[in-house]
C-alpha cells in the first residue's frame, strides 16, 4: 500500500507486461494500479489481468488501473480492466491494439476485438497453478476464446499453451487476459413439469471443454 502508483509507478523507462496479473492494489491517495508519468516512460501491457485495484481516498474521480499521464505512453492489447475502483483507465495517452475487455467505459477500447461495459466474470485470485496467483475466467466469461491469436504469447501467466479451444467451436482461440481458461465444466440448465404423482426425469448436460488430455473427475 502507498499513496499512489502501489503496483508500479514509472516516471521513465520502456516499459513491457506480458501475461501479468495486478490485482488487490490499494492507494491511500489515487492509482492504485499502474501508474506511469512523463515523456520518458511508455509501457505495453499484453495479455494480462488488472482488477480490483482501489484507493481509500473518497474525493474526486479516482483512477485505480492504468494512468499514463504527463506524455506518457500506454499501449493495451488482450488485456482484462475489471472493477478498479472509480474508473479503469485515465484515457489519455492509451492506444488499443485490439482485443481488450473493461467492465467500465472509461478505457479508450475501440479497436477491433475490444469490448466495453461488461463483466469479464473473473474468479478469485488464487493459485491456479503456475508460480504465481491468478484469476480464472468463470466458464461463462466473455473472455473466453475473444482475443487475437497473432498477438497473444504461446502460453498464458500459469505455462498453459495458448491458444484453447474454451468455447467448443472446434476453433483454438486465445483468451483475452492472463489465464487461459481449459477443462472447464459447464451443466446445462433444464426447466419441466414435475407432475403430482410418479417419478420425472431431468437430465443435466454436462460439458468438458477443451476436452482434457487426461481423466478428470468430478464430484456431484
Amino acid at each position: 500500500r502507498s499513496a499512489a502508483g502501489t503496483a508500479h509507478f514509472a516516471p521513465a523507462g520502456t516499459i513491457t507486461y506480458t501475461n501479468v496479473t495486478v490485482s488487490g492494489n490499494e492507494a491511500s491517495n489515487n492509482q492504485a494500479g499502474i501508474y506511469i508519468s512523463g515523456p520518458n516512460a511508455s509501457i505495453t501491457v499484453q495479455s494480462s489481468t488488472i482488477a480490483n485495484n482501489r484507493r481509500t481516498n473518497t474525493a474526486g474521480v479516482g483512477n485505480n488501473g492504468l494512468v499514463a499521464v504527463n506524455n506518457a505512453s500506454a499501449t493495451v492489447i488482450n488485456t482484462i480492466f475489471a472493477n478498479n475502483g472509480d474508473r479503469s483507465c485515465s484515457s489519455s495517452h492509451i492506444i488499443s491494439l485490439g482485443h481488450n475487455l473493461s467492465n467500465d467505459f472509461t478505457c479508450p477500447f475501440t479497436a477491433t476485438g475490444d469490448i466495453r461495459g461488461v463483466n469479464p466474470l473473473l474468479g478469485a485470485l488464487a493459485d491456479n497453478g503456475g508460480p504465481t496467483l491468478t484469476h480464472a475466467l468463470d466458464p461463462n466469461s466473455p473472455a473466453i476464446d475473444a482475443g487475437d491469436n497473432a498477438t497473444c504469447p504461446a502460453t498464458d501467466q500459469r505455462g498453459v499453451t495458448r491458444p484453447l479451444d474454451g468455447d467448443n467451436d472446434t476453433t483454438p482461440t486465445c483468451d483475452i487476459g492472463a489465464y487461459e481458461a481449459r477443462t472447464q465444466i459447464t451443466i446445462e440448465d433444464i426447466s419441466l413439469l414435475e407432475g403430482n404423482s410418479g417419478t420425472t426425469n431431468a437430465v443435466f448436460t454436462v460439458t468438458l471443454s477443451p476436452p482434457a488430455a487426461t481423466t478428470t473427475v468430478v464430484s456431484y
